[in-house]
């Protein structure tokens, strides 16, 4: 038999196939939880001349209602004990009856209401059809936190002394509620020793402790969130 023949050359290299479509983008992460505070009257075991609890937690469902089971801190502030009266004076002659008063402010709005029950369903739509699945995006980063934080108040916000509590979301991830991360403030100020009915007296003395009000001030305003 004769030599085997010398193999041919390979053939040239196919062109490469064009890119595959790119895949839908992932799942936003989710959304940082708000805080919340909530305030209700003190029982006589928590304080017997009166007082009011602060309760202050994160709104795990967001309805925006501080639950109990969310609740993750209280604070109980106690009116001030009655001081004792002073000897009564001598009448003294009646003077002519003094003008009005101006009206006293409108007090705070009442608590919202139970949501409504939610209406049925409609049909649900023909399903289309399913597109290709592209792959699967980037988680999304987690939400910032949100953070409670008090301070003593200032004269302009309450005259006789009392609390400011600030709740906001810990944009900069620092651990730290600064000044432009407060979404709201609650200041709750004791009532002036001049509105808490003491007498006064010809001879003793007669200074009542100041009492703790119940009442709210809100301070600034709900910062947008994107």
């Amino acid at each position: 038999n004769g030599i085997d023949g010398i193999d041919g050359v390979n053939g040239i290299d196919g062109i490469d196939g064009v890119n595959g479509i790119d895949g839908e983008d992932g799942i936003d992460g989710v959304e940082g939880h708000t805080a919340l505070l909530a305030t209700s009257p003190a029982s006589l075991e928590q304080c017997p001349t009166g007082g009011v609890v602060v309760s202050a937690g994160i709104d795990d469902d967001r309805d925006e209602i501080l639950a109990l089971i969310e609740v993750e801190s209280t604070m109980v502030i106690c009116n001030g004990t009655n001081g004792i009266d002073g000897e009564n004076g001598t009448n003294g002659v009646d003077g002519e009856d003094g003008t009005d008063g101006t009206d006293g402010t409108n007090g705070l709005d009442g608590e919202d209401g139970l949501a409504g029950v939610d209406g049925e369903d409609g049909t649900d739509g023909t399903d289309g059809t399913d597109g290709t699945d592209g792959s699967r995006g980037f988680t999304g980063s987690e939400g910032r936190h949100a953070l409670i934080v008090n301070r003593a108040a200032t004269d302009v916000e309450c005259a006789a002394g009392g609390v400011v509590f600030a709740t906001g979301v810990d944009d900069d991830a620092d651990g730290e509620l600064a000044a432009n991360e407060v979404d709201d403030a609650t200041a709750i100020c004791n009532i002036p020793a001049e509105l808490t009915g003491g007498g006064c007296a010809a001879s003793g003395t007669s200074s009542p402790a100041p009492l703790v009000a119940v009442g709210l001030m809100m301070l600034g305003l709900r910062r947008r969130r994107r």
